[in-house]
């Protein structure tokens, strides 16, 4: 038995990770968390039960790539993975978040419907046909020569 599994908790820890591993968010709540009941950003994923309590860094880094309102978040993949940092003066483990390298597909189901909003998107964008446009060269008159 591994005495870390005892305390498991409702919240991932970096002891949770031993190897990276990609989730799909499936909720964004705030959850008062800790001894001082402090409100924070807890992420909740599919097929997991315990939560990702977001600090400031890691907020940051999600918001980067799926917008600032966290409804854009869900069904969005992340991926975490245990690193360490500097905390009052001391390195303790700790979850940080990226990016998977591998993006996450959309179900098949949802494809001919995203593919008409695009097309729709598409020809919003379109300007309009440009007419056509004659020209008329400018009559030049005939240059003597003199022999």
């Amino acid at each position: 038995m591994r005495i870390s599994e005892a305390f498991s908790g409702n919240y991932l820890k970096a002891v949770d990770l031993p190897q990276p591993r990609t989730f799909v968010i499936q909720s964004v709540t705030m959850e008062t968390i800790g001894e001082e009941r402090s409100s924070k950003p807890v992420i909740r994923f599919h097929g997991e039960q315990r939560g990702l309590v977001l600090n400031k860094v890691n907020s940051l880094e999600v918001a980067s790539w799926y917008g600032d309102d966290t409804t854009g978040w869900i069904g969005q993949p992340v991926e975490l993975f245990a690193t360490t940092t500097f905390f009052s003066g001391r390195q303790v483990p700790c979850i940080r978040v990226r990016r998977p390298a591998v993006q996450y597909q959309q179900p098949v189901q949802q494809a001919p419907q995203l593919y008409t909003q695009a097309q729709a998107q598409y020809q919003l964008q379109q300007p309009a046909q440009p007419q056509p446009v004659q020209l008329q060269q400018p009559a030049i008159p005939p240059v003597p020569f003199d022999a």
